[in-house]
């Protein structure tokens, strides 16, 4: 139970960070993201359940391919948040203060 509370503490924590240095690009592309995001994970959610009925497992087994296909999917939401908004930010500043200095 603890690392559950762990690792929904860290989810928590890189989300903030990633809203708060973002919030700008977040609130000029609206209700799109917000709508992708929940898509993505339910799809998730949807594949597991699939996977559990594919294989017929019992309802425990079920639970945990479901659990597991959602914890990946939000691993993959985690890693394009941060390529999508973080990553490029730093790229365009660092053109852009090349280009400030007259460095290309």
């Amino acid at each position: 139970m603890a690392v559950i509370v762990l690792a929904v503490a860290a989810i928590c924590i890189i989300v903030a960070i990633v809203v708060s240095n973002n919030s700008q690009k977040i609130l000029s592309t609206g209700a799109v993201i917000f709508a992708v995001v929940i898509l993505h994970n339910l799809l998730g959610y949807l594949f597991g359940y699939l996977i559990g009925l594919l294989f017929r497992f019992d309802a425990k087994r079920k639970k945990a391919v479901i659990i597991i296909a959602a914890s990946i999917v939000l691993v993959t939401s985690i890693t394009l948040l941060t390529v999508l908004f973080i990553i490029p930010e730093s790229k365009y500043s660092n053109a852009q203060q090349k280009l400030d200095n007259n460095e290309y």
